[in-house]
């Protein structure tokens, strides 16, 4: 469920946005950001300005995220930092993460580090 303080909804469209902070609640993952759009009629939302999904295993920051509420995929489009709780960092600038079933693909020169060791490849699947 998406909360905002203030949504413009057009009914007619069935399309909602907003400008001073939404979130999407969604089990343990919490995904906020300054502007976004909703899309009632495909369930996706595309959130936009600073950019944070928190979840147990994971932090995120990005500056632009798409993410289907039914689908739970989150579909990167830009620059994204991800850290998980082990301390490995991963940078993108395309790919998605399937929050059901905890797969991801990272692409353009995806790199992934932790302490002892770095990967970058054009694609690479986790």
């Amino acid at each position: 469920m998406l909360t905002t303080e203030d949504l413009q909804y057009d009914m007619n469209q069935k399309i909602g946005n907003y400008t001073t902070g939404g979130k999407i609640v969604n089990g343990t993952t919490i995904i906020t950001s300054k502007d976004g759009t909703y899309y009632a009629e495909t369930k996706d939302a595309y959130f936009k300005k600073d950019v944070v999904l928190k979840d147990p295993a994971y932090d995120l920051q990005s500056d632009s995220l798409l993410y289907n509420t039914e689908t739970n995929f989150a579909t990167f489009i830009t620059d994204t930092y991800i850290r998980d709780s082990s301390g490995r960092t991963i940078r993108t600038k395309e790919g998605f993460y399937d929050l059901l079933n905890h797969k991801a693909r990272f692409g353009k020169r995806a790199k992934i580090t932790d302490s002892s060791q770095s990967i970058i490849a054009d694609t690479i699947n986790f």
